[in-house]
């Protein structure tokens, strides 16, 4: 974009509208333009004139700088062939409903940057998912036909923290250090605020494509590829969820990226009593409590679903947005369709991370989107009660301190070493925890016992209250690792030390807990790369650790584990921890056990995508046909087992499952061989089976040597290899 100002032309205001215009001639078209406005800021305390681009762009300069004026013609240059109605006519994979839904996260960078399969030119690039048959393409389509059925995408909105020009990018230059090493993030946080990585939840522009992703940042060649990116995922059996960040801007004021506070300054954005801009987001809270910020949060989201065929939105910590501005959300795509708009809006995908801190905890400033007022709504959040009790500890506690999967009460820790070791009582709340997630989340759900011995309570009073919260499973996103905290591989390092456990126990305690999520009923959420033992090398939080850390290799061949100690600024205060960790190359993962994880991954989506009675999608069957035999005060520590019985669904007389008269779940994660009585058959609604039970064809066919000792005796015993997630059932008769 030309820096020559050709045209300055004055806006009038319209009383009536509030709006403010300015007309020009035919040639504006293919123009840049940006506001001049002269306002009072607060922070300044005197009127300043800034220049800003125009918040509601949808296409723009490099780096955001100006907004372009598109007509009509130049948008169907953005269409894929040109054509706007063929385009809108093309597939989306089916999907009978948003309960169905299996969620695989991944960060557009991280998809090709290490694939050697991909061009050079290509390499973190929107147009890298439009290259078939490299390692990339082809992972995701495997996934795709194992189940997965939406990739969910990191911020692909305009965001400030990478220079989107290539002359102003920097990479860094890693020196070959020892795995334990300092010199390797040292160099790469050198250059981290100006080389090609960062997450993105860094809002500039809401409605533009990413143009460090482009091939060409300026114009509306990014928003052709964005689309091109999205209608390549499409064609891979893949809808695609994209993540919106309206919790905080990159910048406020009246300097830098600044955008909305540069056009209305202080209202955009939530002040403290003092004035201060709140952060507790992490910088620049907006005030979604207000109208025309709750309308630019509606008309992105409408805008992203009809004119970019997105098929759902993860809200970045949605808890500091009003619950009815995401109630409105989900209202207004309801009421998308195909015929009108392009888009069956009731199956876009609606949920976000409903965590209750800051200045609105406790509703402080209004009911926010949080975990606790979701019920009912339509709006799913991210379980992390599955995640904790099954991992151990949370994101903010030693990551030594153990879960289900990972120890807890059965091999602890030793006093020596400091750790909170916990015990069998908690292993057994943390399987309650397990058994209610397992069930949907839903605050209704009835188990016959928990582990205190309360008789026939309900999941949402279990525990003091608060492990269950939702009315249906498609408010729960049941999930064990994301882009945030942790890895899956990294936690079970630092949980199973390696002088307790195997090589081969951690790669399985990785299966359990996998299982968990993709087993239950409820929205399954995967992290990129946890299929193939991904590690960042311990990194907890890599948002700007560049390349280095955040490699994705979808061969499994190479591992970011031992590439250094990660960037001092969120890990310094566990170096000499992670030290002897990372330095112990038995600690590495294998080409060989990535596969094999890969392997294990695909089997259970397999088993999920393939049997009915498995995720579950409405309440009414969940409480009807679901149950835990062997909970309460007598049950095994470290044994979930899950039953669901076939019979029918709602008012029809047609069967869940054609296949399975039953369906049962064992999670065992003892470090001991089991033997478990089949639960015996519920009164009522069950449809014949032709017991004995029998292992699920797909794990019967299972390349896992492990399960061959898995076992349905006609004596009515189970036998459950040590951890290991085993699913047994019933066929149907005749």
């Amino acid at each position: 974009a030309t820096s020559e100002e050709l045209e300055r032309r004055p806006m009038r205001r319209e009383d009536e509208e509030g709006v403010w215009r300015a007309q020009g001639p035919m040639d504006w078209y293919g123009r840049y333009y940006t506001y001049l406005v002269e306002a009072y800021h607060p922070t300044e305390r005197k009127f300043i004139t800034t220049e800003t681009p125009d918040p509601y762009s949808t296409v723009c300069s490099a780096d955001g700088r100006r907004s372009l004026v598109c007509g009509m013609e130049m948008l169907l240059e953005a269409v894929p062939s040109g054509d706007v109605e063929a385009w809108k006519a093309l597939p989306v994979p089916a999907l009978p409903c948003r309960e169905a839904s299996v969620i695989y996260e991944l960060h557009v960078r991280d998809f090709s940057a290490h694939d050697k399969t991909v061009p050079e030119k290509l390499k973190g690039k929107y147009l890298a998912f439009c290259e078939e048959g490299t390692n990339g393409d082809k992972h995701l389509r495997q996934l795709a036909d194992a189940g997965v059925t939406h990739v969910q995408l990191l911020p692909t909105f305009e965001f400030g923290s990478v220079p989107e020009v290539a002359a102003d990018r920097v990479e860094p230059k890693v020196p070959d250090a020892p795995e334990d090493s300092e010199n390797q993030q040292a160099a790469i946080t050198k250059v981290a605020n100006t080389d090609s990585y960062n997450w993105g939840y860094d809002p500039v522009l809401y409605m533009v494509p990413e143009g460090s992703y482009a091939t060409v940042p300026h114009g509306v060649r990014r928003v052709l590829e964005h689309r091109m990116m999205v209608d390549s995922l499409h064609a891979k059996g893949l809808r695609v969820v994209v993540d919106v960040v309206f919790n905080h801007t990159f910048e406020s004021g009246c300097k830098g990226k600044s955008v909305l506070d540069k056009c209305v300054p202080g209202y955009y954005h939530r002040r403290s009593e003092g004035g201060e801009n709140e952060s507790s987001t992490c910088m620049n809270n907006t005030a979604a409590e207000r109208k025309m910020m709750q309308r630019l949060i509606v008309d992105t989201v409408l805008f992203w679903a009809r004119e970019h065929r997105v098929d759902g939105f993860r809200f970045d910590l949605m808890g500091h947005i009003p619950l009815r501005v995401v109630q409105r959300c989900r209202k207004e795509l309801d009421a998308l369709t195909l015929e009108k708009d392009g888009v069956d809006g009731k199956l876009v995908l609606l949920h976000g991370e409903g965590w209750e801190f800051g200045e609105v905890a406790e509703s402080k400033r209004g009911t926010m989107a949080v975990q606790r007022d979701l019920a009912g709504t339509g709006i799913g959040s991210f379980n992390d009660r599955l995640r904790d009790a099954i991992l151990g500890g949370s994101p903010f506690a030693d990551p030594r301190v153990q879960g289900f999967a990972t120890g807890l009460g059965l091999r602890p820790w030793p006093a020596t070493e400091g750790v909170h070791q916990g015990n069998i009582g908690d292993l057994l709340i943390a399987a309650d925890k397990i058994r209610v997630s397992l069930a949907g989340g839903l605050k209704d759900f009835v188990l016959a016992e928990d582990c205190h011995g309360n008789s026939n309570i309900r999941a949402g009073e279990i525990h003091g209250g608060g492990v269950a919260y939702t009315s249906s499973p498609g408010e729960l996103v049941n999930y064990v690792s994301a882009h945030d905290n942790l890895t899956l591989y990294d936690q079970t390092v630092w949980k199973m030390s390696s002088n307790l456990f195997s090589a081969e126990e951690r790669l399985r305690a990785n299966w359990l807990c996998m299982a968990a999520v993709v087993l239950g009923h409820g929205i399954p959420f995967l992290h990129a790369g946890d299929e193939l033992l991904r590690s960042k090398s311990l990194d907890r939080d890599s948002y700007n650790s560049g390349d280095w850390f955040n490699m994705l290799d979808f061969t499994g061949e190479l591992s970011a584990f031992g590439t250094g100690l990660p960037p001092a600024e969120k890990n310094a205060e566990r170096w000499d921890l992670m030290r002897p960790l990372l330095a112990n190359a038995n600690l590495r993962p294998t080409q060989e056990a990535a596969a094999r994880t890969k392997a294990k991954l695909i089997e259970l989506l397999r088993i999920r995508s393939s049997t009915s009675l498995i995720g579950l999608l409405s309440a009414g069957d969940i409480m009807k046909k679901v149950n835990f035999p062997g909970c309460g005060t007598s049950q095994t520590p470290g044994l979930v087992v899950m039953q669901t019985c076939n019979g029918p669904s709602g008012e029809t007389d047609v069967p869940l499952d054609a296949r399975f008269a039953r369906v049962i779940v064992v999670l065992n994660a003892r470090l001991t061989v089991e033997s478990v009585r089949a639960p015996s058959l519920p009164s009522g609604g069950l449809l014949g089976g032709t017991f004995p039970l029998e292992l699920h064809p797909e794990m019967a066919a299972s390349k896992d040597p492990t399960l061959k000792g898995a076992e349905a005796h006609r004596s009515g015993s189970l036998t459950v290899p040590a951890l290991s997630a085993v699913v047994f059932v019933e066929p149907m008769k005749g």
